[in-house]
């Protein structure tokens, strides 16, 4: 859920781990307190937003680790648009199925 008020991107990963941690404390003490489920949804979009942040650093940060270590990370673009085709008359069938055209 994207709450449009909370900005998750200015926040370091140990603040958006204790964003999670103190969101999910106020949403058990809401719960057991009898606060209106409107309130409670709010909760959950802060914390919601917040773990989407962390899943999405991770991501790049798994990417970026990847792309260093491994050159096998398989790049449409450049796939398709490489400097062989212009030396080859043929091209291989196999190619024309990733082409926007086809």
């Amino acid at each position: 859920m994207f709450d449009p008020l909370f900005n998750t991107s200015g926040m370091t990963d140990k603040e958006l781990q204790q964003k999670i941690l103190e969101m999910s404390e106020r949403i058990s003490r809401a719960r057991a307190g009898g606060i209106s489920d409107d309130i409670i949804q709010r909760m959950y979009m802060v914390m919601q937003a917040c773990d989407d942040e962390v899943i999405q650093r991770s991501a790049a940060k798994e990417y970026d680790k990847l792309e260093d270590e491994d050159k096998c990370i398989f790049d449409t673009e450049q796939y398709l648009k490489s400097e062989e085709d212009k030396q080859k008359k043929h091209e291989s069938p196999r190619k024309q199925i990733y082409k926007s055209g086809w």
